[in-house]
């Protein structure tokens, strides 16, 4: 443990997150945009509630103050129905989770070298604004701006910030990637599942696969709302966007995490 604290290793890690603030959309969106951004607002009561543009986010249901401890899935899972559930499994905010430095401590004392870093809140958004590309890339490109000011793409070579892209629209899609490589980023994250009407392998978006090729920039699939419980498992009777930890065993096991990378793996 000495010699990890003493300096950083050559250890990769492919999946640390951060959690972000409550303007990581608003910060660097135009103002044009802002009538549709993702944003929080608090009621009377001091409750906050995300919205996007208008409409309620039901996917997670932490606030930015606490969340869940790293590595308490199995205890969340377990606790789940019982009175401590939030004390057993919700912490206070460290200051690793939001700040660069503060990681880049915590990683030279665990020994790594570099990692990809992704969204919490950002990765589970995308399935709530498909009925509305405008509003889907003009979050998409804030929310890109605001991670390349506060994580960066990777320039120190050790923190990776992987940036958002969506197949909603390819030309939107084409534009915003072209942003992203003008900016240094190496890598980009995309949501499993089918690409609204289409399969993530359809020609359609052959423009966008050779760019991405092209640039040497690989993509990496991430969990998160894919929309196949709203899509599949309301025809058995289940609720169509519970939020993340509040999904049943039925819709944990079959609509949320292993379907949609292999049905997009197998496409």
């Amino acid at each position: 443990m000495q010699a990890a604290e003493s300096s950083p290793g050559s250890l990769f890690d492919s999946d640390q997150h951060y959690y972000e603030p409550r303007d990581c959309f608003t910060r660097c969106m135009a103002r044009k945009d802002l009538p549709g951004a993702i944003h929080v607002v608090e009621d009377e009561n001091g409750r906050e509630t995300i919205l996007i543009g208008d409409k309620p986010f039901t996917f997670l249901d932490w606030n930015f103050d606490r969340y869940a401890k790293p590595g308490a899935l199995r205890e969340m899972l377990r606790l789940m129905k019982t009175p401590e559930y939030h004390g057993e499994v919700v912490e206070d905010l460290r200051p690793e989770y939001t700040d660069r430095w503060a990681r880049l401590a915590l990683m030279d004392a665990q020994g790594l070298q570099s990692t990809l870093l992704f969204p919490t809140l950002a990765v589970c958004v995308e399935h709530f604004m498909q009925d509305d590309p405008k509003q889907m890339y003009a979050n998409f490109h804030a929310f890109n701006a605001w991670l390349r000011e506060d994580w960066g793409f990777g320039d120190d070579g050790r923190l990776f910030g992987v940036p958002l892209l969506s197949l909603l629209d390819l030309d939107s899609a084409l534009e915003e990637l072209e942003w992203l490589l003008a900016c240094g980023a190496r890598v980009v994250s995309m949501r499993p599942g089918p690409a609204f009407g289409r399969s993530p392998a359809d020609p359609h978006f052959d423009p966008l696969w050779a760019r991405l090729e092209e640039a040497g920039v690989p993509v990496a699939y991430h969990v998160g709302e894919s929309g196949y419980n709203e899509l599949m498992s309301v025809a058995w009777g289940e609720r169509p966007n519970p939020s993340s930890h509040r999904q049943s065993a039925f819709q944990w096991t079959n609509f949320y995490g292993d379907r949609p990378i292999m049905d997009t793996v197998s496409a």
